[in-house]
């Protein structure tokens, strides 16, 4: 026994077209039936596989005395968890389904709960803002029109998790944007960094990713350019680069939100691309319509960082390069070599070249 792969959709395959079972799933997720029938396969699959490790080793444990069965046991399951305690990878089978984290260590800031078990990556450990409240922004629920939530433990139907985004208040930014009408201020965004109007949140483009960011409105969607403009600037404590006009970061003092990709590989979220690596930032958020009553039910609720890009560009440019040899394969052996004057003339090139 050890570590297995185990794919939930493939216990509803045999029976995902058939109406008798229409209720052991929710859209693309198990129901409440759906997940007790996973954990009846994944509880049938691992006392099979005890009983046959019995059967295989019964004469062997007979023997043992107790002292010695632990490990016994260890040894002829590959005592994989000591290996997993001391990260060597080099004891475990290759992933099947790798990219991008075989190249990159990404990670996920949310603000859902329950959160106890992500210590490390909780929003709210990562927000700036010296007072959220008098910035204009609140955590509020995203599912407004859930009834009861997991871990509030009242019963009724509810998602495992309860999703909580970072919303604008309104009273607040009615309040900030009349100001700025009656100041000498010409640029909304900048009055709100000024003031500290906007959501800040930390973050750090690793050394040894990609340099992509995902950044979503609601919990994948991007209203960037609609409800909210997106900024991306140097932490306060990060070291002082002294860039000159030529090796500036591109990105910096822009509004980011023209520059989200959104093709289809990236259709889910903003994604921006290309950014400086090993540096320190915090992402800011600014209101950019305050009469827009859409941009006070979506917030910001999923930042994640070091995503897959350049190894998408790459696989495509090997795949690019084979299909242009198969391509002058074609021409030289059913052109070239077959026009005895072209011939001649390709040879007294590749001479020269």
């Amino acid at each position: 026994m050890g570590i297995i792969q185990w794919d939930f959709a493939q216990g509803h395959s045999p029976v995902c077209g058939d109406k008798r079972y229409e209720h052991i799933k929710m859209n693309w997720h198990p129901s409440p039936s759906g997940h007790r029938m996973d954990s009846g396969m994944i509880a049938y699959y691992l006392i099979r596989s005890a009983l046959q490790f019995i059967q295989k080793y019964k004469s062997e444990i007979a023997r043992l005395a107790p002292k010695d069965l632990d490990a016994f046991l260890s040894e002829k399951s590959g005592n994989w968890i000591k290996y997993f305690y001391t990260k060597d990878i080099n004891h475990f089978p290759s992933p099947k389904f790798c990219l991008p984290y075989c190249t990159t260590v990404p990670y996920s800031l949310i603000p859902f709960h329950p959160m106890e078990w992500n210590i490390g990556f909780r929003m709210q450990d990562y927000v700036l803002n010296n007072n959220l409240t008098e910035s204009g922004w609140k955590l509020g629920n995203f599912d407004f029109e859930q009834e009861s939530w997991f871990d509030d433990k009242i019963g009724g139907q509810a998602s495992v998790d309860h999703k909580f985004v970072y919303l604008p208040m309104e009273g607040s930014f009615d309040r900030f944007y009349t100001n700025y009408k009656r100041s000498n201020e010409k640029n909304w965004d900048m009055y709100c960094r000024q003031k500290e109007y906007d959501l800040r949140v930390s973050i750090k483009i690793p050394s040894n990713g990609h340099g992509s960011l995902f950044v979503s409105t609601g919990v994948g969607e991007n209203r960037f350019g609609q409800l909210y403009n997106l900024y991306l600037e140097r932490l306060y404590d990060a070291p002082q680069l002294n860039f000159n006009n030529n090796d500036k970061p591109w990105f910096l003092g822009l509004d980011l939100s023209f520059h989200c990709d959104n093709s289809d590989d990236y259709a889910v979220g903003c994604h921006i691309h290309n950014l400086t690596k090993g540096e320190k930032y915090y992402l800011s958020v600014v209101v950019k319509d305050v009469k827009n009553i859409d941009m006070y039910k979506n917030g910001i609720g999923v930042i994640a960082v070091n995503l897959n890009y350049y190894t998408k560009i790459n696989q495509a440019s090997v795949i690019l390069k084979q299909l242009l040899k198969k391509f002058f394969k074609i021409i030289y052996e059913n052109i070239i070599m077959k026009n005895k004057d072209i011939k001649q003339k390709f040879r007294q090139f590749a001479v020269k070249i």
